[in-house]
């Protein structure tokens, strides 16, 4: 769960060129643009959307978690569903911005009041999260738990650059809620 402004990512249908597209104003009330291409007089609708439905999306659909699907990154990062959001048990490298999302298998705060959460355990070089600052008392807050702990069993999704931290983990450091989303476990069936 995630109340705050969430981070927009753009999906697009497959075989759409943005290159040679260009925004105007869609006047309808999902706030979704049309796109006109320049070299074919037709008209493409893009949609917008935020961290949490992405998560209940790829959480429910199988499918919809291979997709070819044009997606971009809040930052302007262009990619797929399949290549941009991926889950933590395949998400292994050194640095990159991607969507990574999972389950919260551990939930701890350390001694500066950083909440952690990791998808594995760290032997297994598995992503981890650290909500700093702000992030981790909004994060409590929105989910509605006491403790940072408390998240253990959660589905999250983050958006961020993952760095490779000391033990070898894929890891990135938020400050801003917006770039973490949270779901129950008990609220989506997942596939």
């Amino acid at each position: 769960m995630n109340s705050n402004e969430e981070l927009q990512i753009r999906l697009q249908p497959a075989g759409d060129h943005r290159e040679n597209a260009h925004a105007v104003e869609a006047p309808d009330a999902q706030g979704s643009q049309s796109h006109v291409l320049h070299n074919a007089q037709r008209t493409r609708r893009v949609g917008t959307t935020g961290l949490r439905p992405l998560l209940r999306k790829l959480l429910a659909d199988p499918h919809f978690r291979e997709s070819r699907m044009p997606l971009t990154l809040s930052e302007g990062t262009l990619t797929t569903v399949a290549e941009g959001c991926l889950h933590s048990g395949t998400a292994t490298g050194s640095e990159f911005y991607r969507i990574v999302w999972g389950t919260i298998v551990r939930a701890r705060t350390d001694i500066l009041s950083n909440g952690w959460f990791d998808s594995g355990r760290s032997i297994k070089h598995l992503p981890a999260v650290c909500a700093m600052g702000e992030a981790r008392p909004t994060l409590c807050s929105v989910a509605g738990v006491e403790s940072f702990a408390e998240l253990v069993g959660w589905h999250f999704i983050v958006e961020a650059e993952f760095r490779r931290s000391g033990m070898g983990n894929p890891t990135a450091w938020i400050n801003e809620p917006a770039q973490i989303a949270l779901v129950p476990p008990t609220s989506i069936h997942v596939r």
